[in-house]
């Protein structure tokens, strides 16, 4: 609230927030990305909001910074998903003194740059997930280029490192938030 930035580690019990104080943190910042790996049964890190190009995996106790042999660039806001098709997490954009528009995968180990047939313009802040439906990474909106994003866009993987991104269609202005159902279909509103 006062403009200072956090490296704080929280959990939900199931009815509370809960403090937690691992030995070790990913250093304080703003707009990390962050989703669960179910394949390598991590929690990653990507970033964090310091610009940093630093990936970070929470073990259940405590952050390790993680040492891989390629990176995406450093930046703010990339948004960052499992890919069950892949086995892998998906991260897309983010904003560095520019909006990249670059797609990579982490495959537990390394991160990827994958080259889709054709991408999104570059933003932040956009929401991704997996719809089971499609069998593809749903993304919408973000901001960049100095407006409010209200895309939609379908990235789905093809056999080996190379996949295909589609534009499905323009919805409603919006910074990016989702429901995602239980079954798996995700919905912007």
């Amino acid at each position: 609230d006062n403009g200072t930035m956090l490296n704080d580690t929280w959990t939900w019990s199931g009815t509370n927030w809960v403090a937690l104080n691992p030995a070790t943190s990913a250093p304080a910042g703003e707009q990390y990305a962050m989703a669960f790996d179910p394949a390598a049964g991590q929690l990653i890190l990507f970033g964090p909001g310091t610009g940093l190009d630093d990936t970070w995996s929470w073990t259940g106790t405590t952050w390790t910074r993680l040492a891989p042999a390629t990176s995406p660039s450093g930046r703010f806001g990339a948004t960052l998903a499992f890919d069950p098709t892949s086995a892998g997490l998906i991260l897309f954009g983010g904003w560095s003194q520019a909006y990249p528009n670059d797609t990579w995968a982490w495959d537990g180990k390394n991160w990827t740059r994958l080259m889709p047939t054709a991408s999104p313009t570059g933003r932040e802040g956009a929401s991704l997930a997996y719809d089971t439906s499609s069998g593809r990474m749903v993304m919408f909106g973000g901001y960049g280029a100095g407006a409010n994003l209200a895309d939609t866009w379908a990235y789905g993987t093809a056999p080996g490192p190379v996949g295909t991104g589609q534009r499905m269609s323009a919805t409603p202005e919006g910074d990016g938030y989702w429901i995602a159902s239980p079954s798996g279909s995700v919905t912007p509103y």
